[in-house]
């Protein structure tokens, strides 16, 4: 499940956000799947390199795709079962293009227009919250990656290891 946090005053584009929360489609709810993969890179230290993909319905109720490759340290802070991590590195994000689909009057801050599609290629960051449920070998996940200055993304989840430890 997927939550996007405006930062700015869009509700001039608010009548095409159908899954908006509020009015004003300060919060607007994007579902999708995401996918991401993490492979230890240092023997001395918890640091890993993540590659995320995620494809989910964006504000617009449109097709979009998020690719990115974080450096990322997983226990920044631990107390009891609730960790907290973070990292950054390269991303991709693409979706249709809002101009040529709804308006013309649609300007996004954020995105490039690539023709069909619109997208941002740049550093981006995550932070993560994890919640232990040790009796199921899994992971309750709280994502957050802040599109700043526009918009900030929240994701939660389970996490599961693909094979056993």
């Amino acid at each position: 499940m997927g939550l996007a946090r405006h930062l700015i005053d869009i509700k001039k584009n608010a009548p095409y956000y159908p899954l908006k929360l509020d009015k004003n489609a300060n919060l607007v709810f994007t579902p999708g799947v995401l996918i991401a993969y993490d492979r230890k890179i240092s023997s001395k230290a918890d640091i890993y390199l993540r590659i995320v993909n995620a494809f989910y319905i964006d504000c617009a109720v449109q097709p979009a795709a998020y690719l990115g490759t974080y450096v990322f340290f997983p226990d920044i802070i631990r107390w009891k079962r609730v960790s907290f991590g973070g990292g950054g590195g390269l991303a991709i994000d693409i979706r249709r293009n809002w101009e040529r689909y709804a308006s013309p009057d649609i300007k996004s801050r954020l995105f490039r227009d690539w023709g069909e599609f619109e997208g941002i290629i740049g550093p981006f960051f995550e932070i993560e919250i994890l919640y232990s449920l040790k009796k199921y070998n899994s992971e309750f996940v709280l994502n957050i990656v802040p599109g700043l200055p526009v918009v900030a993304f929240l994701t939660v989840g389970i996490r599961f290891p693909l094979r056993k430890k």
